[in-house]
């Protein structure tokens, strides 16, 4: 099977646009992954940014930052104009962590620049509630995939392959639900227990977990970028030489052997824009 490896090495950066805030401070996080992007917390920073990276020769951008405690993106007005003129003068490449969608207005907000909306999914009710700290029930990720997708958004769900509190039955129903809304891509990810107190799991089960994923999933399946450093020089193999995936963000050294192309993005861009991230 042919597999493609995903880096982000000078064409493809992530900016925050919220910079390290974030009222939500999932238990798993704590806004930590903040600290390693580029901060542009306003719409005169951020167009600044946009325009000293596109001179250096970056050509797309994931959106990310912190969500407040309904477990939304902020996108203030003069953050969406940047990305806005940022798609129209120099044709940025664009992916999104928005968070939860809960009105068809805000989904059409982002089909203006949006590329591609990378979308962390559940239905696990612990995970919604503890980890997360919201008030909702599980359903509300569903809908926001319904109201993205009716906006013609292009949504690829990250959905946990292993999650301390996520068991294989929940797992394969996750898949079953993102299937039959028409969904044909998604990325997996591995938990990584930073603030957490319990042991990852071994390898073996992990396979395992992913054998079931390939039998009920007939779509494309992604590794993100989300697993421990102490798993991947392992894992990343195998889950490549057993065709399990079909695309791996930040490959091990020794993945890389059996990877047919490369490319300077994020994992989940349509095929149709990765020309101009090609590497080898």
């Amino acid at each position: 099977m042919s597999v493609k490896g995903f880096i982000h090495k000078g064409k493809f950066v992530a900016i925050s646009v919220t910079g390290t805030w974030c009222e939500l401070l999932c238990k798993h996080c704590k806004a930590s992954f903040l600290r390693g992007m580029i901060s542009a917390p306003s719409g005169e920073k951020l167009w600044e940014e946009l325009c000293r990276l596109y001179a250096r020769g970056v050509r797309g951008a994931l959106v990310s930052g912190g969500f407040n405690k309904d477990g939304v993106l902020p996108l203030k007005e003069d953050i969406v104009e940047a990305l806005v003129n940022a798609k129209k003068r120099y044709g940025f490449v664009f992916n999104i962590h928005p968070g939860l969608i809960q009105n068809r207005d805000v989904a059409l907000v982002l089909k203006e620049f949006t590329d591609v909306v990378d979308f962390e999914f559940t239905l696990s009710n612990y995970i919604v509630r503890e980890v997360r700290r919201l008030p909702y029930e599980p359903l509300v990720y569903v809908k926001s995939i319904e109201l993205m997708m009716d906006a013609d958004l292009h949504v690829v769900p990250h959905i946990f392959l292993w999650h301390p509190h996520q068991s294989d039955e929940r797992l394969l129903k996750e898949l079953y639900v993102v299937r039959d809304l028409g969904i044909d891509r998604i990325t997996l990810l591995v938990l990584i227990p930073k603030y957490l107190e319990v042991a990852v799991p071994p390898i073996d089960r992990l396979l395992n977990t992913a054998e079931k994923v390939r039998k009920v999933f007939d779509g494309e399946i992604y590794l993100g970028c989300m697993r421990p450093q102490t798993l991947k020089r392992k894992l990343d193999v195998e889950l490549v030489l057993r065709g399990l995936i079909d695309r791996i963000a930040n490959p091990s050294p020794t993945a890389m052997n059996y990877i047919s192309e490369m490319y300077d993005a994020c994992c989940s861009l349509p095929a149709d824009l990765l020309n101009v991230f090609y590497i080898r």
